[in-house]
């Protein structure tokens, strides 16, 4: 399921964001993922509970290749105990094989396999984002929430990217996704919400957002 999170400026949204993934802690109520209260964990738990989010300025390692970058994203990696490089190494060499493996299938998958030895700060806005959801997915995440994915990308890979994340809804990935880009959100998802001044203030499918007055007047300020 892909789910939208639309509104203007100020809105709210990144602030929601921030809140469901344990950046921010909420004065008041609850959050659940699967059943199970988060709003008390820290980030690092809730990823590893299966949410996983990226952020609307990109965040990837520049210094690092994209292949180091991604092979920092697996949970309950053995070589980060020190003593399992001493007393465990071929276990810890079997694992990093088998991560490697995974990392390189990931960036075939996003059209980077080319770009594995390249360092990241030297990608493309578009690149960066492709490389930020590839890492996202290195995590093994059931749900992932995006911030504005096509911002700063330009159309042909906003196209690229809009199709991986298309064909992960398919193979059962959730998606919560911030945009801005109408067009782009109402196309791919299959519920909306709009909020406006921190306020949720209509949900519905793609059409029925697309006629609701109350989105109108908060987009252009009626």
């Amino acid at each position: 399921m892909i789910a939208g999170l639309i509104g203007p400026n100020g809105a709210g949204k990144t602030t929601l964001f921030n809140l469901i993934s344990g950046f921010y802690k909420p004065n008041s109520g609850k959050i659940y993922f699967k059943g199970k209260r988060i709003d008390r964990l820290p980030t690092f738990k809730i990823a590893r509970e299966g949410m996983v989010r990226t952020f609307q300025i990109t965040r990837a390692l520049s210094k690092m290749t994209v292949l180091e970058n991604m092979m920092l994203g697996p949970k309950y990696q053995s070589g980060e105990n020190i003593m399992n490089l001493w007393l465990k190494p071929k276990k810890v060499k079997k694992q990093e094989e088998s991560i490697k493996e995974k990392a390189l299938d990931v960036l075939e998958f996003f059209d980077l396999l080319d770009l594995r030895d390249e360092y990241a700060g030297a990608l493309s806005g578009g690149q960066k984002k492709l490389l930020e959801l590839a890492r996202a997915l290195m995590t093994d995440p059931e749900m992932l929430l995006l911030d504005e994915p096509f911002a700063g990308v330009n159309p042909t890979l906003a196209m690229k990217l809009l199709k991986h994340i298309e064909t992960l809804r398919e193979q059962g990935m959730t998606f919560l996704i911030i945009e801005h880009d109408i067009h782009k959100i109402t196309k791919i998802s299959d519920k909306i919400f709009v909020m406006n001044e921190g306020n949720l203030i209509v949900e519905g499918s793609p059409e029925e957002i697309k006629r609701d007055k109350r989105v109108l007047d908060a987009y252009l300020g009626g």
